[in-house]
Protein backbone atom coordinates (compact mmCIF):
# COMPACT_ATOMS: atom_id res chain seq x y z
CA UNK A 1 0.00 0.00 0.00
CA UNK A 2 2.93 2.18 0.75
CA UNK A 3 3.86 2.30 -2.97
CA UNK A 4 0.86 2.61 -4.41
CA UNK A 5 0.38 6.23 -5.60
CA UNK A 6 -3.31 5.94 -6.34
CA UNK A 7 -4.14 4.76 -3.02
CA UNK A 8 -2.05 8.01 -1.68
CA UNK A 9 -3.80 10.57 -3.87
CA UNK A 10 -7.01 8.72 -1.88
CA UNK A 11 -5.19 9.44 1.18
CA UNK A 12 -5.51 5.95 2.71
CA UNK A 13 -1.56 5.38 2.25
CA UNK A 14 -0.22 6.86 5.30
CA UNK A 15 -3.60 7.26 7.01
CA UNK A 16 -3.81 7.38 10.92
CA UNK A 17 -6.06 5.04 12.93
CA UNK A 18 -9.17 7.17 14.61
CA UNK A 19 -7.43 6.30 18.00
CA UNK A 20 -4.29 8.14 16.89
CA UNK A 21 -5.87 10.87 15.10
CA UNK A 22 -7.92 11.45 18.77
CA UNK A 23 -4.70 11.50 20.66
CA UNK A 24 -3.34 13.95 18.33
CA UNK A 25 -5.65 15.97 18.26
CA UNK A 26 -5.95 16.14 22.15
CA UNK A 27 -1.73 16.38 22.44
CA UNK A 28 -2.61 19.92 19.95
CA UNK A 29 -5.04 21.32 22.73
CA UNK A 30 -7.92 20.26 21.63
CA UNK A 31 -11.36 19.33 23.93
CA UNK A 32 -14.69 18.59 23.47
CA UNK A 33 -14.21 16.16 20.30
CA UNK A 34 -17.59 15.22 18.70
CA UNK A 35 -17.71 12.38 15.82
CA UNK A 36 -20.28 14.35 13.44
CA UNK A 37 -19.94 11.36 11.13
CA UNK A 38 -18.53 8.39 9.66
CA UNK A 39 -18.74 5.93 7.20
CA UNK A 40 -17.00 3.14 5.63
CA UNK A 41 -14.85 4.96 2.60
CA UNK A 42 -13.12 2.13 1.20
CA UNK A 43 -11.40 -1.50 2.11
CA UNK A 44 -8.41 -2.60 0.70
CA UNK A 45 -6.49 -5.85 1.09
CA UNK A 46 -9.26 -6.44 3.81
CA UNK A 47 -8.48 -3.57 6.14
CA UNK A 48 -11.20 -0.93 5.94
CA UNK A 49 -11.24 2.46 5.96
CA UNK A 50 -13.11 5.25 7.49
CA UNK A 51 -13.62 8.61 6.41
CA UNK A 52 -14.28 10.78 9.89
CA UNK A 53 -15.75 14.68 9.99
CA UNK A 54 -14.77 15.46 13.82
CA UNK A 55 -15.73 18.56 15.97
CA UNK A 56 -13.09 19.92 18.67
CA UNK A 57 -12.57 23.09 20.07
CA UNK A 58 -9.45 24.99 21.52
CA UNK A 59 -9.20 27.37 24.96
CA UNK A 60 -5.75 29.08 26.15
CA UNK A 61 -5.75 27.97 29.94
CA UNK A 62 -4.47 30.41 32.34
CA UNK A 63 -0.80 29.82 33.66
CA UNK A 64 -2.53 29.96 37.26
CA UNK A 65 -5.60 28.76 38.37
CA UNK A 66 -8.33 30.81 39.41
CA UNK A 67 -10.82 29.69 42.04
CA UNK A 68 -13.68 32.37 42.37
CA UNK A 69 -16.63 30.15 44.19
CA UNK A 70 -17.76 28.71 41.32
CA UNK A 71 -19.63 25.25 41.24
CA UNK A 72 -20.24 23.33 38.64
CA UNK A 73 -23.53 20.53 38.33
CA UNK A 74 -23.63 18.01 36.25
CA UNK A 75 -27.46 17.93 35.06
CA UNK A 76 -27.38 14.09 33.81
CA UNK A 77 -28.65 11.99 32.51
CA UNK A 78 -25.37 9.48 33.04
CA UNK A 79 -24.41 9.25 36.44
CA UNK A 80 -21.25 10.80 36.14
CA UNK A 81 -19.23 12.15 33.54
CA UNK A 82 -15.21 13.48 33.22
CA UNK A 83 -13.57 15.95 30.80
CA UNK A 84 -10.68 16.07 29.33
CA UNK A 85 -9.06 17.71 31.89
CA UNK A 86 -9.61 14.73 34.92
CA UNK A 87 -12.34 15.89 36.27
CA UNK A 88 -15.47 13.98 36.86
CA UNK A 89 -18.81 15.36 37.68
CA UNK A 90 -21.57 13.39 39.25
CA UNK A 91 -25.47 13.83 38.53
CA UNK A 92 -26.37 16.64 40.73
CA UNK A 93 -23.50 16.97 42.78
CA UNK A 94 -21.83 20.59 42.84
CA UNK A 95 -18.05 20.40 42.35
CA UNK A 96 -15.82 23.41 43.09
CA UNK A 97 -14.37 24.52 39.45
CA UNK A 98 -11.67 27.12 38.38
CA UNK A 99 -12.61 30.01 36.31
CA UNK A 100 -11.71 28.64 32.78
CA UNK A 101 -13.30 24.90 33.75
CA UNK A 102 -16.57 27.29 34.42
CA UNK A 103 -15.96 29.16 30.97
CA UNK A 104 -15.14 25.60 29.03
CA UNK A 105 -18.38 24.26 30.62
CA UNK A 106 -20.73 27.32 29.64
CA UNK A 107 -19.89 27.01 26.05
CA UNK A 108 -19.68 24.75 23.44
CA UNK A 109 -20.03 22.05 23.38
CA UNK A 110 -20.92 21.60 27.18
CA UNK A 111 -23.31 24.30 27.20
CA UNK A 112 -26.67 23.12 28.81
CA UNK A 113 -24.97 20.30 30.10
CA UNK A 114 -24.09 21.85 33.61
CA UNK A 115 -25.45 24.76 35.95
CA UNK A 116 -22.67 27.34 36.74
CA UNK A 117 -23.27 29.10 40.27
CA UNK A 118 -22.25 32.33 39.36
CA UNK A 119 -18.62 33.94 41.59
CA UNK A 120 -19.43 34.52 45.20
CA UNK A 121 -15.69 35.58 45.93
CA UNK A 122 -12.55 37.46 44.76
CA UNK A 123 -10.68 35.14 42.95
CA UNK A 124 -7.50 33.27 44.42
CA UNK A 125 -4.84 31.91 42.76
CA UNK A 126 -3.08 28.84 42.66
CA UNK A 127 -0.71 27.48 40.54
CA UNK A 128 -2.03 24.86 38.04
CA UNK A 129 -1.16 21.49 38.49
CA UNK A 130 -2.73 17.44 37.86
CA UNK A 131 -6.40 18.31 37.63
CA UNK A 132 -6.64 21.22 37.60
CA UNK A 133 -8.33 23.55 35.43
Amino acid sequence: MKRDKILWSECISGAVTEEEFFHITKKLGFYGLEVANRYLYKEVDGFKFYSVTARGYKYMKSTECKYAGQYAIYKGPFSSVSDDDGHTYLTGIPMEICTDTAWKLSNPPYKGMFIISDMQNKEVKTSCGPKCC
